[in-house]
């Protein structure tokens, strides 16, 4: 529209410009009169087109003003969307953080279910036993019932036989009675307290024998102790692989202490955690691993653990001799570190182990055990021998009442057959780390 009206108005003008040049040369009234009235004319047309110019001009200007008002608004909108984008960005990480926290919640749930199924499977189990346990005694009062009929039908006989006696003679046969009844009396007292006897004996060494063995081992409120451990290569790298030790056969595994002079009442406890070859015996009911009256072979100390561990032969070398070492500046393989500290991913220990990840091999393992000076005995020793699990090469359990679980919460933290049994299979190629019990 603006195109059309500058050539209309220049047109115009220029028209204007000429009649009004003829004007100027011309004589004649009537053609000046003419003339003038098309230039009235011609500039009424012109003051039209300049209102409406500026009439068009100003409607331009608020189309502008308009467009830019929606532009302003656009870039608000924009910035809307992106701190939209943004706020559904950290709402998706929540729910991904949720999603794994209702995950671990679930598996948690299952596993306590299936705990719950074998506790109930267990009482069953103990009520069937107690069953049977009954009916025997049942049995064995019905046979001792017997028993005392036979005795009393004997008796009977005994002083028939003695009355038949006292017909003959009156003063021999009175004594004789009175001595037999007194004999027969006595006697069956005798044997009715011996059966009762023999009875409370058998019930007795059966209670005995049939006690949960291993008892007398269990730690009471140990709570929950969350541990942890990571893998580096030599770059700083975290990796995730399986690790074992590549020692010449025979020598020895040294383990360091940095700051014993500071906590001189836990070494006892490192040394019986690392040093200690007992092994002790533990009913697998109390585990939930089997049927009441089965056990399974437990140690307490590592060195136990890995010398039975060595008695089958495997590929790579199982280290037997564990050295214990002051090592203020962190010298030997392994090192041990103890800290008042909190942790602040709440650990009670945690080990960081270096690798050559070329031939998964431990190069440095540093067990780190936090706020030490909180921690019970039986605790600490529990969490160390977990960590000292982990410097070895073995990685976590799946199974709760295991020492290697990634929560200590077992009132029976001690090294298990189980971890003998990866341990083994670790150092004779099996490429695995991962805990696992058949039991």
């Amino acid at each position: 529209f603006s195109r059309k009206t500058c050539r209309f108005e220049r047109s115009t003008t220029y028209s204007f410009t000429i009649k009004r040049n003829a004007l100027k040369e011309s004589n004649s009234e009537s053609f000046n009169n003419q003339t003038r009235t098309e230039l009235e004319q011609e500039r009424i047309i012109l003051d039209e087109l300049e209102s409406e110019l500026l009439k068009n001009s100003i409607e331009a200007l608020n189309q502008k003003n308009q467009t830019n008002q929606i532009l302003a608004k656009l870039h608000a909108d924009k910035r809307e969307a992106e701190q939209e984008k943004e706020i559904l960005s950290e709402l998706n990480i929540l729910l991904s953080i949720n999603q794994d926290r209702i995950e671990q919640i679930k598996k948690d749930h299952e596993t306590s279910h299936t705990a719950n199924i074998r506790t109930i499977n267990e009482l069953e189990n103990q009520k069937e036993f107690l069953v049977q346990l009954n009916q025997s005694f049942k049995d064995v009062i019905e046979k001792l019932k017997a028993s005392n009929d036979s005795l009393q039908e004997n008796l009977t006989n005994s002083e028939k036989k003695y009355d038949k006696l006292h017909s003959e003679s009156i003063e021999q046969g009175k004594i004789i009675k009175e001595q037999a009844v007194h004999l027969n009396k006595k006697q069956s007292a005798i044997i009715s307290l011996a059966a009762v006897g023999i009875c409370a004996i058998a019930l007795t060494s059966f209670l005995f024998l049939t006690a949960m063995v291993g008892q007398q081992y269990k730690v009471e409120k140990i709570g929950t102790m969350q541990t942890g451990y990571v893998i580096q290569n030599l770059k700083g790298d975290t990796i995730d692989t399986w690790l074992s030790w590549r020692l010449v056969s025979g020598t020895p595994l040294h383990i360091g202490i940095t700051n014993a002079q500071k906590y001189p009442d836990k070494i006892p406890l490192i040394k019986e955690v690392i040093e200690s070859e007992q092994a002790i015996q533990i009913d697998d009911s109390l585990l939930q691993k089997g049927p009441k009256g089965s056990t399974s072979t437990y140690y307490l100390g590592w060195q136990g653990a890995l010398k039975n561990s060595a008695s089958t032969k495997t590929l790579l070398y199982i280290p037997t001799d564990l050295t214990i070492i002051d090592s203020p500046h962190g010298e030997g393989e392994i090192t041990i570190t103890l800290t008042d500290d909190k942790s602040g991913d709440g650990y009670s220990g945690f080990t960081k182990s270096i690798a050559d990840d070329s031939q998964n091999q431990i190069l440095k393992s540093t067990i780190t055990i936090y706020s030490a000076n909180t921690l019970q005995d039986e605790q600490f020793k529990a969490i160390l021998r977990h960590e000292i699990g982990h410097a070895l090469g073995l990685g976590h359990s799946s199974a709760q009442e295991e020492l290697m679980a990634p929560n200590i919460v077992t009132a029976y933290p001690y090294i298990s057959d189980c971890d003998i049994k990866t341990l083994v299979n670790l150092y004779d190629g099996s490429k695995n780390s991962q805990v696992t019990c058949d039991k």
